[in-house]
């Protein structure tokens, strides 16, 4: 039984370079997505949980760890390109293939191959410019010591929560500076102030006599609010974060701890 292609509408559509949805090396849900981001107007700007929502109600609803599969996959073959700023932060640019830029669509350099697991440290989200779809990667977080200057994650030593909040104390700066990119995150995927306490209260609960170490706690908790650890809040069909009832427990459990420490 043939397939065969309706009559193009004549409004409401935009042109595509057959290089994308003929690739052979991606699967159907890669040159999906592809067109899907490729299509929105200049400056249009989503979140990932906005890209699992567009398929809540398909017979095959797409996940987190699939939307995070499919951009990897575009990285790998090609469609994405990372371009790594002085201040930190990393842009993945999704472009289509044209003159400007005829390394669209051809594998990587395989001495410098991305990886085929998501970055942790991404925001999750989206934003389309002129020729690109850019996955804006937050800004490298780091505690600010009483100078006022971030520390290399790099060289420092792992130490334990406990340790961590004991040194922050000395030096008089905050455990999650206020310049963290993980506020900005929350601002974007619309997380409140109360949620993020909520999630700063469960991740000490968790790790405080743990006893578990790292080198950064800072990025340990972005990505405890980034992945919802504690599914403490859900996104809605609305699109707006509400506390689940382990997030409303949790509230009313760190409400009773700061009256009781009162």
């Amino acid at each position: 039984m043939p397939i065969i292609r309706a009559p193009r509408p004549e409004r409401n559509f935009y042109l595509l370079d057959k290089t994308i949805s003929e690739d052979k090396r991606l699967t159907w849900a890669a040159r999906g997505l592809l067109v899907f981001l490729l299509g929105k107007p200049d400056h249009w700007r989503v979140s990932v949980q906005a890209l699992i929502n567009e398929t809540k109600d398909a017979a095959k609803a797409t996940g987190r760890d699939g939307v995070y599969t499919v951009l990897s996959e575009l990285i790998g073959a090609g469609y994405i390109t990372r371009e790594k700023h002085a201040n930190g932060t990393v842009d993945y640019l999704v472009k289509e293939p044209n003159p400007e830029n005829p390394d669209v669509g051809i594998d990587p350099n395989p001495e410098k191959p991305y990886p085929e697991k998501p970055d942790p440290e991404k925001p999750d989200v989206l934003v389309s410019t002129d020729k690109a779809v850019r996955i804006e990667e937050a800004a490298r977080a780091g505690n600010a010591s009483s100078s006022g200057k971030q520390e290399n994650s790099k060289s420092r030593k792992a130490e334990t929560l406990q340790a961590y909040l004991g040194r922050c104390k000395q030096e008089g700066v905050k455990a999650v500076p206020e310049n963290d990119p993980i506020f900005e995150y929350a601002e974007t995927v619309g997380l409140s102030s109360q949620m993020m306490a909520i999630a700063w209260f469960c991740f000490k609960q968790r790790f405080l006599q743990s006893g578990k170490q790292q080198k950064d706690w800072c990025a340990h908790f972005r990505n405890a609010v980034r992945q919802n650890w504690f599914r403490a809040w859900y996104i809605g069909a609305d699109g707006e974060a509400t506390l689940t009832t382990v997030g409303q427990q949790a509230a009313r459990e760190m409400a009773a701890a700061k009256a009781g420490a009162a």
